[in-house]
């Protein structure tokens, strides 16, 4: 039995010397990267991100079996939409109609578009 426990230790005292030692690596490893020399940020641009609508643009109506049919839209410009909620809808004149748009999220899965404000 004493046999058995001292080989029970001394595996485990190997691993617990693996252990420190790539530690003590690791520990040296970070001490030489602080010493590099930082790098010097010389100025900062905000950047304000568009949250224009970049996808396909539908209006859609009722057909005779009232039903909603989607028709694509080509001469929109796409950066006066967006997905946002807003109080006023993206709209743009078909055949001499008001109509609202849409945006495709996924196939046959459409979204309301609004005016960017």
């Amino acid at each position: 039995m004493k046999n058995y426990i001292k080989n029970l230790f001394t595996g485990l005292a190997v691993i617990a010397m693996l252990s420190v030692g790539a530690f003590t690596v690791n520990a040296s490893e970070l001490k030489k990267d602080s010493q590099k020399e930082s790098p010097v940020v010389e100025s900062i641009e905000t950047v304000k991100a568009e949250n224009g609508y970049s996808g396909k643009i539908y209006y859609r109506y009722l057909n005779e079996s009232e039903e909603y049919v989607y028709e694509l839209i080509d001469n929109v410009e796409q950066s006066d939409c967006t997905e946002l909620i807003s109080n006023e809808r993206c709209t743009t004149f078909v055949d001499g109609i008001q109509r609202n748009l849409w945006g495709e999220l996924a196939p046959g899965h459409y979204i309301p578009l609004y005016k960017e404000m």
